[in-house]
């Protein structure tokens, strides 16, 4: 990795933490506080490499690195798996699940936010499902890991169309900008650099489930509801006062 990179990586992963240790200096937990894809795009636009930047490297395919999350449930691979693909196309990496770690291939900043996305996304799911659960147990008659196993689906499900929404919005601003060009001519060049690195490392990848499988629709329609306490916007991650604050 070059020097460029190396410390666009660093000033990243440091803001990444900054920002995590404000939030407990403010006395929420991090299931309260977090930043996400909204906030994450700024933090690529400031910390990811340029178009200048990646043609003037001699092998562009070097800036390229395996970053990997501990997708760890209680008994399985956690749920929040079924978001991956879309963080992956968020953030223009590459991703595969080995075990219980997910797996982003792609520039060095881009790995980066990937991996703090899905950090974010995991913590508010077991957020809400706890939440849920604390009311609905009472009344259901849905064994709990059946409860948590379908909430968990509905609501990746909706942060994945959250997720959806946002790169559909991003590309529309794209086209209105003035250097409009510059940042369509910047993707194509990010993927072709990724595409030709993951190329050399001789992977194939099959498409993975995304989860659909549901075995307790209320749960599974609380989740999908859920999901929208988790607002993805260009602004950031909002939630309920109480849970989900950005900071």
């Amino acid at each position: 990795m070059n020097a460029i990179t190396q410390e666009k990586r660093e000033a990243l992963i440091a803001q990444l933490q900054k920002i995590q240790a404000m939030t407990e200096a403010n006395g929420c937990t991090e299931s309260e506080a977090f930043v996400a894809a909204g906030k994450a795009q700024a933090l690529m636009d400031e910390y990811g490499l340029t178009l200048g930047e990646i043609k003037a490297t001699s092998t562009p395919d070097d800036l390229c690195e395996k970053a990997e999350f501990q997708a760890e449930g209680r008994k399985t691979v956690h749920e929040v798996q079924f978001t991956s693909g879309k963080v992956a196309e968020y953030t223009n990496c590459r991703v595969w699940k080995t075990g219980n770690k997910i797996c982003f291939f792609g520039l060095a900043a881009d790995v980066q936010i990937a991996r703090y996305l899905s950090g974010v996304f995991q913590t508010a799911m077991d957020t809400e499902f706890a939440r849920y659960w604390r009311t609905a147990r009472d009344f259901s008659e849905t064994h709990g890991r059946t409860a948590r196993k379908s909430f968990m689906l509905g609501m990746a499900r909706r942060l994945r169309e959250r997720l959806a929404e946002l790169i559909q919005s991003r590309a529309y601003e794209q086209e209105l900008q003035p250097a409009a060009s510059d940042c369509r001519t910047l993707v194509v060049v990010k993927k072709q650099v990724v595409e030709k690195a993951f190329k050399a490392l001789g992977m194939n990848l099959r498409r993975g489930s995304s989860g659909h499988c549901s075995r307790d629709g209320s749960s599974y329609d609380a989740g999908f509801k859920a999901g929208n306490n988790v607002t993805i916007s260009h602004g950031g991650l909002n939630g309920r006062a109480s849970a989900h604050r950005l900071n």
